[in-house]
């Protein structure tokens, strides 16, 4: 369970099967990390794990979820790229959450689209929630 000095990131539906592209908008978010990150068990998201706290305020927008406290993420020992260590990220936290949930915050989520392409993906009885 998250706590204790552990916050998870996750990134929905951001990763095609069929190319193993990860989208731009959660590239960059998670190459700013720089922490552990796997691909999450429907193979379509990502999870990055980190070291820190979140600021107060809002979890979830669109397709972005961050949490400290009182979440499971299933670990899938997928790792993406070489962010095999967990870091220490305050000051990462603190500015991806200030940039994802602070009004004005639109830039960022302008790049994250709503609906992704994930025709020829996976099917629907293959599709899981994030």
């Amino acid at each position: 369970m998250l706590g204790d000095g552990w916050t998870g990131i996750d990134l929905d539906k951001c990763r095609r099967l069929d190319t193993e592209e990860i989208e731009d908008w959660a590239a960059k978010i998670i190459s700013e990390v720089d922490s552990y990150t796997e691909i999450s068990p429907s193979g379509l998201g990502v999870h990055i794990l980190v070291r820190g706290h979140l600021p107060k305020g809002r979890r979830r927008k669109g397709r972005i979820e961050m949490y400290d406290a009182l979440r499971y993420f299933t670990i899938t020992g997928k790792i993406v790229g070489e962010r095999r260590a967990l870091q220490d990220r305050q000051a990462e936290l603190e500015t991806l959450h200030a940039r994802i949930f602070s009004r004005g915050a639109g830039s960022l989520l302008a790049k994250v689209p709503d609906v992704p392409d994930m025709r020829g993906t996976v099917s629907d009885a293959d599709r899981s929630e994030e």
